[in-house]
């Protein structure tokens, strides 16, 4: 949803909708910070990123936001809202650093980096309205329809083609 079209039905200067404003975008300097950091060192202690009832928090704040939004545009922010959430929960659950059984620390491995870095770009790509819905449809998401009577979505050639050689595209 372009922001342009956003419709503001409740108070947008309400103490507890700036405080939910301001929590979000705590939230997103936060993760900006934590892919530089990485960028430089990819064993960085960010530890302090997981807080308890965090995801709670990006919740409710998420859920403020929501509430001043007409119908239409609630159902966007609803959709940021839950990309943001398990991209949240996706980097807590890979930042610690893995343990032995003995509760030694041991270094992250590339793949792990990986996934921090990737679940931090996908919840800043979610927080700042990045996320390209609207994208042009290609043949990667374009759904065909047989042309050749059974009417079903073709991933390529439908059943009718392979039988009796009457085609699809």
């Amino acid at each position: 949803m372009n922001p342009n079209d956003a419709v503001v039905i409740g108070d947008a200067k309400d103490p507890k909708i700036l405080e939910a404003r301001k929590k979000v975008e705590a939230l997103q300097a936060q993760a900006e910070e934590a892919l530089a950091k990485l960028e430089k060192d990819p064993q960085a202690d960010l530890a302090y990123m997981i807080q308890d009832f965090g995801i709670g928090e990006l919740r409710l704040a998420t859920n403020a936001i929501n509430d001043i939004m007409d119908d239409k545009t609630a159902a966007a922010t609803q959709r940021w809202q839950r990309l943001m959430i398990q991209a949240k929960y996706q980097w807590e659950i890979d930042v610690p650093f893995p343990t032995t059984k003995k509760g030694e620390e041991r270094p992250r491995g590339e793949k792990r980096n990986d996934r921090i870095k990737e679940s931090l770009k996908k919840y800043l790509t979610a927080s700042k309205d990045e996320d390209d819905r609207r994208r042009p449809k290609t043949d990667r998401y374009r759904v065909e329809r047989c042309r050749a009577g059974s009417g079903r979505p073709v991933p390529g050639r439908c059943r009718l083609r392979r039988t009796f050689g009457v085609g699809c595209r």
